[in-house]
């Protein structure tokens, strides 16, 4: 009995074991093939959706106005900024960007994944910092164009000057942030608005004088240079507003400056014997533009002329100013204070 008890149970043992072999062997194998084929497919798409190796970190990737989703998948990808323009074309329908991506250049300060470019490229996030740029009052044209030029060495002078100098007076001095792809129009056009801002908070002030803005921007470029603080600039400006009125030359040295770049210590006599537009002591009259980009408080200072009985001024080498109200005195002082 007990042999042949033992006999059945290594026959159900033996079943038993080919049941599982054909049965839970077979799902074992079949799960093994679909984790196989999960990990593939996973490594497929995460190195279709990962940055290429000489991705261009740093780089600027310019996407043409007006590109079709097409174009722009392959711009990226022959830059190395993707590897998969198809999954880059599904991710952009899928963040939105049925229209498209939006143009302009982009920067990437280091690898990321396809989703990631598809997205920022949607939301028009281009990582680019903006230069800030600091143009101090009384900068001419020219010296505001040498300073865009040291901030960004592919900005292009000879245009700018060109685009700008016409509007000499009213490049208003500011800080401002500048996008590295500024054109010259950009930055023009933004000192030209920020001067129309500006010159709407002083309006009345300069209804209330009387005088052409034209004049008034004339003749703040000149106290601008005359001048360093308010009130020595509101008396500089009741000196020459009053030299205007009786038909005397304005006699500023300033002015010279933006001819020949020399200032009141390199002026000889022969400088100011040479006549030009520009020469205020051989033409009377205000020069025929602005000589420089005058601040706020310059063209305020303008049209806010303090009356004094002076006719002369001087400025000694200390920058402390000295007021005459006839010739001889104006002699008297440049003896003292010019010697």
């Amino acid at each position: 009995m007990n042999g042949f008890k033992n006999t059945n149970k290594e026959n159900e043992n033996y079943f038993y074991d080919k049941y599982k072999k054909s049965n839970f062997g077979w799902l074992s194998n079949r799960l093994r093939y679909l984790a196989i084929i999960f990990i593939f497919f996973f490594f497929c798409f995460w190195f279709s959706t990962s940055a290429p190796l000489d991705f261009p970190s740093g780089k600027i990737i310019s996407i043409p106005a007006g590109s079709s989703l097409l174009k722009v998948s392959g711009i990226l990808q022959q830059m190395a900024v993707i590897k998969s323009p198809l999954l880059f074309r599904f991710a952009v329908r899928f963040f939105g960007g049925d229209k498209g991506v939006k143009a302009g250049n982009y920067i990437f300060d280091g690898p990321q994944d396809v989703l990631t470019i598809a997205k920022r490229l949607v939301e028009n996030k281009n990582g680019l910092a903006p230069t800030t740029v600091v143009i101090p009052e009384g900068t001419s044209a020219e010296q505001i164009a040498d300073i865009l030029s040291s901030k960004f060495p592919d900005f292009d002078k000879t245009k700018f000057l060109k685009i700008s100098q016409s509007r000499e007076g009213y490049l208003f001095p500011d800080t401002y942030d500048f996008l590295f792809d500024a054109t010259p129009e950009t930055m023009r056009d933004a000192m030209l608005a920020n001067f129309e801002k500006r010159i709407a908070t002083i309006q009345d002030e300069i209804k209330k004088f009387g005088h052409p803005l034209a004049d008034v921007i004339k003749m703040a470029s000149i106290v601008e240079e005359e001048g360093r603080s308010t009130e020595v600039r509101r008396t500089i400006a009741g000196i020459l507003w009053k030299r205007i009125e009786i038909g005397m030359p304005l006699q500023v040295d300033a002015a010279f400056s933006y001819v020949n770049g020399k200032n009141t210590f390199q002026l000889v006599t022969a400088d100011l014997a040479t006549d030009s537009p520009y020469n205020t002591y051989t033409r009377k009259g205000l020069p025929p533009t602005p000589i420089t980009n005058p601040g706020l408080d310059a063209i305020l200072a303008t049209v806010t002329p303090i009356k004094t009985p002076y006719l002369y001024y001087l400025t000694d080498s200390e920058g402390v100013m000295h007021y005459s109200k006839n010739y001889e005195e104006h002699l008297f002082n440049k003896e003292k204070y010019l010697k």
